[in-house]
């Protein structure tokens, strides 16, 4: 259960860390398809970065944090 709370603590404290501050890239997700997104690709290629653009973006068009 302690593992649960901690999870619910850290998934909260990220919400409010939001929006990040990033760079545009030039490549940028389709947010506004309703289809599952899957990013693959070799390690430290930034697609962490897009999600997290995506996520400002998302929180930019009014979608609540929630």
């Amino acid at each position: 259960m302690i593992r649960k709370e901690l999870l619910k603590e850290l998934i909260v404290s990220f919400q409010e860390s939001l929006p990040n501050s990033m760079i545009n890239r030039d490549v940028e997700l389709s947010v506004d398809s309703e289809k599952v997104i899957a990013l693959r690709g070799v390690r430290r290629s930034g697609k962490s970065s897009l999600l997290l653009l995506a996520m400002n973006k998302l929180l930019a068009s009014g979608v609540k944090t929630e």
